[in-house]
């Protein structure tokens, strides 16, 4: 009897090894394709609803597009990192009263994460903004005719900025100032 069990157990623990071994593949296909799903994901959720957003004034908005080169000119390769360094832009914030002098300059030309793309900094304020470059095929017929053409933009919808009016930029900025002080305030007092 004693013979019996050992055997039953030998054959059985055979089956069960290959049980194991089999439900383990799956196990390892699924967690693979979770993976996958929720990287292709990531990536449809950042076409969608674009990457960080970044809370700017209409003068940010303004010297941001007049510092970005030409995408064509970017895109087919045309451009140096000298004309880059030319386009140096400058804007002037007044909050309460005063006057800011803000730079607003393309720091370079880049890939991240994929895609290529634009980061312009803007000091004081020391935001990086990474600005995509696209490419799209527009078709359209003039008297009758079919064209296409391929062009490549600025995906500022994608970059995540998000542009408030000047009264609201003046009134957040405003906010957080007072904010910054009476945290300082606690601070020196010992209360934070």
């Amino acid at each position: 009897m004693n013979w019996i069990k050992k055997f039953a157990q030998w054959l059985l623990s055979e089956e069960l090894a290959e049980e194991r071994k089999h439900y383990q593949k799956i196990n390892d296909d699924l967690r693979a394709d979770k993976e996958a799903l929720e990287k292709s994901n990531e990536g449809l959720r950042r076409l969608a609803f674009g990457r960080r957003k970044h809370l700017v004034s209409q003068l940010m908005l303004e010297c941001i597009v007049k510092c970005l080169p030409d995408p064509n000119a970017v895109g087919t390769g045309g451009i140096t990192a000298s004309d880059i360094k030319l386009r140096n832009m400058g804007f002037v914030d007044e909050i309460g009263g005063r006057k800011y002098d803000h730079k607003c300059f393309v720091k370079e030309i880049t890939a991240h994460e994929g895609e290529r793309g634009a980061i312009v900094h803007i000091t004081d304020y020391n935001m990086n903004i990474f600005i995509p470059l696209r490419k799209e095929n527009v078709s359209y017929e003039v008297y009758g005719v079919q064209t296409a053409i391929e062009t490549y933009f600025w995906d500022f919808y994608g970059a995540g900025l998000r542009m408030l009016s000047a009264e609201a930029w003046a009134m957040a900025t405003e906010f957080i100032r007072a904010q910054n002080n009476v945290l300082k305030e606690f601070r020196q007092e010992g209360l934070l």
